[in-house]
């Protein structure tokens, strides 16, 4: 807009008094003019151009639109932050519904544990310490629960602050084995470090701030050359309304200003000082978030391979202890085991499925915050 025409229209109405005066008549004598009122009635229209020398104004334009650029793509930045956060927190919830489950299968089973722990131990069969063993165990499971509630509700209030909700309005019923329908695709892949930082948006918002900031500092430098205004105003003017409209009442001016500092005290000076001093800051702002970025990246990626690598080994655990529970179950029905090792195998297998299940929330963080890393 610095470099479109600007055009005013002013109207005025006035009432003034002027004080009694004397003026010399040109003949030695004077005239005495007495003290009167008159009214002034005006409207003007005025008009002003500012030519655009040495490209000025377009570099002040061009500084506008790489801001505007930054600021949409720190929009991008957020929205992306706000959908990964979104999948995390609701992941959070979910992993609480999993383990609340598996936490309540487990206490089932150790209740008819510690049930056919006491027919033995009246029996003869072991002693009393064993039996503590197992109640310790299930009040560590009950206390689990407890602490599973909590996050739960925790990841809850999370999410409904994160889309904007009270967290009285957000209901999200339990829904059990969630994580095990998650299906997380491999096109996740190491890239070039030009490409990750070409996707990056904060990385393109730091970069087009060092852009405006650049075109900001040749501007401040261009101020102490002479600049050119181009200025017009024509309206009318009357000490009645019944003349306000005609011909001698019109007036009108026409000029061209061309202006130039010759001495400012150094502020010019200073200003550029500021300006280029801004630019080395974004430019060392966006050099921090580059390599701010390619860290993400590695860290990212490598906690992403671990993350698998503790999948796999943790359903390898979860099928050993299937295969021991199946065992224990032939046993049993053989005659040659016990229902007291078929229940301890069947915990043992549940918290082995527990501990797969907190392997998976952790790989499925690190795949989000894998593709934060690398960008859209």
């Amino acid at each position: 807009a610095a470099q479109r025409p600007e055009l005013d229209l002013a109207g005025s109405v006035g009432r003034e008094r002027l004080a009694a005066s004397t003026s010399p008549d040109g003949q030695g004598g004077s005239i005495a003019t007495p003290a009167y009122r008159q009214s002034r009635i005006g409207v003007q229209l005025q008009g002003r151009y500012g030519l655009d020398l040495l490209g000025r104004l377009a570099l002040g334009e061009a500084a506008a639109r790489a801001e505007s650029e930054a600021s949409a793509a720190d929009l991008r930045a957020v929205r992306q932050w706000l959908a990964l956060e979104v999948v995390q927190a609701y992941a959070e919830l979910r992993l609480a519904d999993d383990r609340l489950a598996s936490s309540q299968a487990i206490a089932a089973l150790i209740e008819q544990l510690l049930q056919a722990e006491h027919r033995r131990l009246n029996a003869g069969l072991i002693n009393r310490n064993d039996l503590r063993v197992i109640e310790r165990q299930r009040a560590e499971t009950l206390d689990d629960q407890v602490a599973l509630q909590r996050q739960r509700s925790a990841a809850a209030i999370r999410l409904a602050a994160l889309l904007g909700r009270a967290p009285v309005e957000l209901r999200v019923p339990p829904r059990e084995l969630w994580l095990d329908t998650v299906q997380l695709s491999d096109a996740v892949v190491p890239d070039l470090p030009a490409s990750v930082i070409e996707r990056r948006a904060d990385v393109a918002a730091a970069w087009q701030r060092v852009a405006a900031a650049h075109l900001e500092a040749r501007s401040v430098q261009l101020e102490p050359y002479p600049s050119l205004t181009l200025t017009g105003s024509t309206g009318f003017a009357s000490a009645s309304l019944r003349r306000w409209l005609r011909g001698d009442a019109l007036m009108w001016v026409a000029q061209a200003v061309l202006q130039a500092s010759l001495m400012d005290g150094g502020r010019n000076r200073a200003k550029t000082d500021q300006a280029l001093a801004a630019l080395e800051e974004r430019q060392v702002e966006h050099r921090k978030l580059v390599l701010q970025a390619l860290g993400e990246v590695e860290t990212a990626l490598s906690a992403a391979a671990v993350a698998r690598q503790r999948v796999d080994l943790a359903q390898a655990e979860l099928r050993r202890r299937s295969a021991d529970r199946a065992s224990a179950q032939a046993a049993l029905t053989a005659g040659t085991g016990s229902r007291a090792n078929l229940l301890q195998s069947e915990v043992a297998e549940r918290l082995a499925r527990d501990s797969a299940l907190v392997r998976q929330h952790e790989l499925l963080l690190a795949w989000t915050s894998t593709h934060k890393a690398l960008g859209p």
